[in-house]
């Protein structure tokens, strides 16, 4: 009987023993897991800046700011986002300014097929798509060009035949050398057997070509939806597919009759490198969420943007299919870097 006592007593102690030692582990795993693993609920802590690669008053800022005053509406913390306008460069400056910030996720940016793509491929910005981590893409929209409505053109084609009628008279303009914009008119023209003939004026942006064209200091422009589908313009011109929410009844370059490939213009979000996925998912929720809102949809269309929403991971491979497409265009029109 003693024996049988002795023997159970001792198991009970080594139990106890194990179940303390359990104990203690657990509670050092927990603590090592919350060391690790901090809450969502801690981001963000302050504002977050958008920097948008171009001067204020342009088609990326008015849709950057409209966006980010939306999307902060989804952030915990009761945070915000604020846009910094930081132009030159053909939009590298900003980019460069983005991906040199710190990757705490309070420096975001705004970016497209201009800084992204169009500026790398002809040997202005040295990043790759390694440099950087991408959040979401927000539009996906087409460009126009568009003249003046009191201008003597009705349609494109009397645009180009007068141009060749009138060689180094017509002046155009664009938000940037090199920029998406001015990549779709040296296309056209060169196709349409004009180039040669055209004045180029480059611009900081597309706010300040639209006051050039105004003022009458050029005759066309080239930009996104929302700045030419105005009363005091005539848009001659579609550079996209024709099946945009917009712009309808506005012939292609392919309905011209020219052989033109597409890339659509992108509007979409970055961060530095190393970012932290739970502040880029934190942050994709946001503008996930805005962007499902029929009000702001609803506004975008007012606005004449596509809204498109999309992660990441698909932002980054839209990009590379269309670095492809522009890779050809600018062979052919002897613009690639060497």
């Amino acid at each position: 009987m003693k024996r049988k006592l002795t023997l159970t007593m001792a198991i009970l102690m080594v139990l106890a023993l194990i179940a303390t030692g359990c104990g203690g582990n657990n509670d050092s795993q927990s603590s090592a897991s919350s060391d690790s693993e901090p809450s969502s609920s801690t981001y963000p802590e302050k504002t977050i800046k958008m920097i948008v690669p171009w001067s204020a008053g342009g088609g990326a800022d008015t849709l950057a700011r409209f966006l980010c005053n939306e999307a902060s509406k989804y952030l915990p913390n009761d945070q915000t986002i604020v846009v910094e306008n930081i132009g030159g460069g053909g939009a590298v400056t900003g980019t460069m300014e983005v991906l040199n910030s710190d990757p705490d996720g309070y420096t975001i940016g705004w970016t497209s097929n201009t800084p992204m793509v169009l500026q790398p491929l002809q040997g202005n910005g040295t990043y790759t798509f390694d440099d950087m981590e991408f959040v979401a893409q927000v539009a996906s929209d087409a460009s126009y060009l568009a003249v003046r409505a009191d201008s003597e053109w009705q349609t494109a084609e009397e645009l180009i035949n007068w141009i060749k009628e009138n060689p180094g008279e017509f002046h155009y303009s664009s938000g940037g050398i090199g920029g998406e914009q001015h990549i779709c008119y040296t296309r056209l023209f060169k196709l349409a057997g004009v180039i040669d003939d055209c004045v180029y004026v480059p611009t900081k942006s597309s706010s300040e070509t639209m006051t050039a064209l105004l003022g009458g200091h050029v005759q066309a422009t080239c930009a996104l939806a929302n700045q030419v589908f105005k009363d005091e313009l005539r848009v001659l011109v579609s550079f996209g597919t024709g099946d945009e929410t917009y712009g309808e009844g506005i012939p292609t370059v392919s309905d011209l009759g020219y052989d033109y490939s597409v890339a659509k213009s992108l509007s979409g979000i970055i961060a530095p490198k190393g970012t932290d996925q739970e502040a880029i998912d934190i942050l994709y929720d946001a503008f996930s969420k805005a962007l499902n809102d029929p009000a702001v949809l609803e506004k975008m269309k007012d606005m004449s943007y596509n809204a498109l929403i999309s992660d990441g991971k698909e932002m980054k491979e839209t990009l590379k299919n269309t670095y492809s497409v522009y890779k050809e265009i600018l062979g052919e029109l002897d613009l690639l870097a060497e």
